[in-house]
């Protein structure tokens, strides 16, 4: 099979770049909790994740073994996700391009799965909130979320609300992909609501597991549908189908890999 996905199209090479820088400002927000993307089935995986013991440090040891440095686990049910699609020649043929309509599903379906780790963040789950106000949110509070937060690597999740009275003036001082107000993975928006009573998160690498993988079902492809597997920079593969109906001219396409999430310890909520 030739390496383009149609020549209607566009080269698969390209196609991936594009649909990669897509994925990573989406997944952005979530990057930074523990991780395992190895799953090959429906089931569950343990996502290892280090703790910090107490009194571990020796001063002139006797001898270097021991220590109460441990990696703990946690178990995540892993289900499967799809977003399947279609679009006609007729629509290719009236100016769509193909590009455009797949890195809008692709943002569409990441959206839903960053949404089920942003679910998790309720006060059921880590606690009532500091004391923040969602209502009179302002950058100050920021701080206030940093050092209640638990765990390194922390990052900061805002609702569009709040994440607007935080914005500089200048326009470009809250990166995020740069620490800023001590949360030093940066300060994230998500345009869907955080969760059932949240409006902001602060939390670090230890808050919450991600695991998934492509189940093993796709080993193999049909003759007749092209694929390509965007390997994603936070390491969660997504698979690209697109295969074509002869007698309508429909494209068929499905963006999924099998992904889940699931709370681990203690972080801060905002509500």
């Amino acid at each position: 099979m030739a390496n383009t996905i149609d020549p209607v199209f566009i080269d698969k090479d390209v196609f991936a770049q594009e649909l990669l820088m897509e994925a990573t400002n989406a997944l952005a927000p979530v990057s930074k909790f523990s991780q395992r993307w190895d799953a090959r089935e429906v089931g569950t995986l343990n996502v290892k994740f280090p703790r910090i013991g107490s009194g571990g440090t020796e001063v002139n040891p006797t001898d270097y073994v021991g220590g109460s440095a441990t990696m703990d686990a946690v178990q995540v049910p892993v289900s499967e996700y799809s977003l399947p699609f279609e679009i006609s020649n007729i629509e290719l043929n009236n100016g769509i391009k193909l590009m455009d309509f797949s890195k809008t599903k692709l943002r569409e379906y990441l959206q839903d799965l960053t949404s089920s780790v942003t679910a998790l963040m309720t006060e059921a789950n880590f606690g009532a909130a500091v004391g923040v106000d969602s209502s009179a949110f302002t950058v100050a509070d920021l701080p206030k979320m940093a050092v209640a937060a638990k765990g390194y690597d922390k990052v900061c999740i805002l609702e569009p609300t709040q994440y607007a009275t935080v914005i500089p003036t200048n326009g470009d001082a809250l990166n995020p992909g740069k620490s800023a107000y001590g949360f030093a993975q940066g300060i994230h928006m998500v345009d869907a609501p955080l969760s059932a009573d949240a409006q902001g998160f602060g939390g670090g690498s230890s808050s919450i597991a991600l695991a998934g993988g492509l189940p093993a079902k796709w080993a193999a492809f049909a003759d007749t549908e092209n694929h390509l597997v965007i390997q994603t920079e936070i390491g969660l593969p997504i698979l690209f189908r697109i295969w074509t109906d002869s007698n309508t001219g429909t494209h068929y396409g499905n963006f999924f890999p099998s992904s889940v999430l699931l709370l681990l310890t203690l972080a801060l909520v905002s509500s």
